[in-house]
């Protein structure tokens, strides 16, 4: 049997292109924001967000890396008097949340797993007082740990903890993987 340059070129591509979607996910999440602002304090905030990332495993090894792209949008607002005085009820939002970050892995068993990752994170808010509004975006280096629990080989519930200067972030979601 004769193998022609056409069947085998095919035959690669698809066993390249197979390997190459083994390892990439998305994910979706509920974060929930707290920290303290200029002049403001104790704001809890909720974003939902949705993310994509690529891992990188090697063999005979549990430890793997991945770098992920995250974003989303508030979901749940704070409003107060934040202590103060003559601002009346000031609301705080969260319009977008943008993540990278490289997520270094260790897999403790088949189904659990733990991860830390540095990140580098932007938060746009707007904030609204008094019939005016005003937003600020900013972006921070931060870093957090979490935990994965692995269900099945295609989706993973996964919890975390990350701080990003005065803002802790507390994160529970779920992953696909391709």
């Amino acid at each position: 049997m004769k193998l022609s340059h056409k069947a085998l070129a095919a035959a690669l591509t698809l066993a390249f292109s197979s390997s190459a979607m083994a390892d990439w996910s998305v994910s979706a999440a509920y974060n929930q924001f707290s920290g303290d602002a200029e002049y403001i304090r104790d704001i809890s905030l909720g974003a939902a967000t949705v993310g994509i990332g690529y891992e990188y495993t090697y063999s005979d090894s549990r430890f793997s890396f991945m770098p992920e792209l995250r974003i989303g949008t508030g979901v749940k607002d704070d409003e107060g008097d934040f202590g103060i005085a003559d601002a009346g009820i000031i609301t705080v939002e969260i319009k977008t949340y943008t993540a990278l970050s490289l997520r270094g892995q260790y897999e403790i068993n088949d189904s659990v797993s733990v991860f830390v990752q540095p990140a580098y994170a932007n938060l746009d808010v707007e904030v609204s007082a008094l019939g005016e509004s005003a937003s600020d975006d900013e972006w921070d280096f931060g870093v957090g740990a979490g935990l994965i629990a692995r269900a099945n080989e295609q989706f993973s519930f996964e919890v975390s903890y990350e701080r990003f200067d005065d803002t802790d972030v507390v994160s529970a979601g779920f992953r696909y993987h391709f």
